[in-house]
C-alpha cells in the first residue's frame, strides 16, 4: 500500500543442538551453589518470602545464567549485595571499594 512502511524478515531457522545445549545449561543454572547460598541465608533471616528476598533470588538466578556477560554479572553482583543487605537487615552500605575510592578521589581533583 502506498505510504505504508513494512518490514519483512525471513524466519530464523532454529539450531536443535544449540537449543538443547542452552536448555541444559539453563537447567543447571537453576540449582547453582550461589542460588542455594542466597536461599539459605534468606531462610535464616526469615526473609525468603519478602519482596527483597525474592528479588535477591531472581538476581542470583540471573547471575548464574550461562549467557550473562562479565560486566552484566558484576552489575548483578553489586545489586545482589544491596538487596541482600536490605533483606537480612544488616545495614550494610551498597557502595563497593571502587565507589569509596572515587568518593575520596573526586574532592582531591576539585570535583564535588
Amino acid at each position: 500500500m502506498p505510504g505504508e512502511l513494512r518490514a519483512w524478515r525471513r524466519p530464523q531457522q532454529a539450531v536443535p543442538g544449540l537449543v538443547r545445549v542452552v536448555s541444559v545449561l539453563h537447567d543447571r543454572a537453576m540449582t547453582s551453589p550461589l542460588l542455594e547460598a542466597v536461599e539459605r541465608e534468606l531462610l535464616v533471616a526469615d526473609s525468603l518470602e519478602s519482596t527483597p528476598g525474592q528479588i535477591a533470588v531472581e538476581l542470583a538466578r540471573a547471575m548464574t545464567d550461562p549467557l550473562v556477560t562479565g560486566s552484566g554479572a558484576a552489575a548483578l553482583a553489586k545489586e545482589l549485595r544491596v538487596v541482600m543487605a536490605a533483606a537480612v537487615n544488616t545495614g550494610a552500605r551498597g557502595d563497593d571499594l571502587v565507589d569509596e575510592l572515587r568518593r575520596r578521589r573526586d574532592p582531591k581533583r576539585g570535583r564535588t
